[in-house]
């Protein structure tokens, strides 16, 4: 199955939800799972992340990112148990 670019707005967003739903976590064959590159000001998608049960394990400090009104990538995961 193909994937149209990320630069698709109509086919972003509900790729976003396929993936962050609690169905696509509960795939077996996959232990951990990891989004890269949240901005630190998108509060929304990183309180729904946390709330899904990923935990930041890095931030990446963006040069000249202040102009585009954030400062940090932040990347979060979610490791399987069981």
């Amino acid at each position: 199955m193909g994937y149209p670019p990320a630069t698709n707005t109509t086919w972003a967003p509900s790729r976003t939800r396929r993936t962050s739903s609690p169905e696509a976590l509960a795939l077996p064959e996959y232990d951990e799972f990891v989004l890269r590159d949240i901005k630190d000001t998108n509060a929304p998608a990183l309180g729904l992340y946390a709330k899904l049960g990923f935990t930041e394990y890095r931030r990446r400090p963006v040069r000249f990112a202040r102009r585009a009104g954030f400062t940090d990538y932040v990347s979060m995961r979610l490791a399987q148990t069981g």
